[in-house]
């Protein structure tokens, strides 16, 4: 079973035969508050019931399934609970409903629109990308002139009867390229 510090809110997983039917003095392990602890009730089972017809606790949160399952409501699903007292897989959607009828829990169906006249404009709210940054587009540009002046490097033969030029000004290019190579090496070989 899962106990709860009524000081600090710490749960803690507990063994059922470690708490007697008289109950037991449990101690926080985070800030020693010391409590009576009872042991957790039998569970109620959702076979052949009526829900209006059963008069039961609709405060406990452990109940056993028509599979025969212990499930457990974990805020917003069921989940079963485990012989070590954790909580395991999820409930189906069928044993959900159920086990919502017989804790007399009713869902709220979720809207996946979302009104934005409602919202309050906060400053530290994150806002979504609207386009390219000024890097993005600098760094697309020039893997694209890389690409068309290796392209035309590629296809020079073939080229050249198109436009007769195009060797003068592959080689201009390739020089300032390289031009430009050594200007940054010297920029950084200075200030080291």
């Amino acid at each position: 079973m899962i106990i709860e510090c009524k000081n600090c809110l710490k749960k803690f997983t507990v063994r059922d035969i470690d708490i007697p039917i008289k109950g037991r003095t449990v101690q926080c392990g985070n800030c020693s508050t010391q409590w009576l602890q009872m042991p957790i009730t039998a569970l109620v089972t959702t076979e052949d019931l009526d829900v209006d017809d059963v008069d039961q606790d609709y405060s406990k949160n452990e109940f056993i399934a028509s599979d025969g399952k212990n499930y457990k409501f974990l805020g917003s699903q069921w989940a079963e609970v485990l012989p070590s007292g954790k909580a395991g897989r999820l409930a189906k959607k069928k044993i959900s409903k159920e086990l919502n009828k017989l804790a007399g829990i009713t869902q709220v169906k979720k809207s996946k629109t979302i009104d934005k006249s409602n919202q309050s404009a906060n400053q530290y709210q994150e806002t979504e990308a609207r386009g390219m940054g000024i890097f993005s587009f600098l760094i697309v540009l020039v893997i694209s002139v890389a690409a068309i002046i290796l392209a035309l490097d590629t296809f020079k033969n073939q080229l050249i009867p198109f436009f007769p030029d195009l060797d003068n000004y592959l080689v201009y290019i390739f020089e300032t390229l390289n031009n430009i190579y050594i200007i940054i090496t010297d920029f950084f070989n200075n200030y080291k």
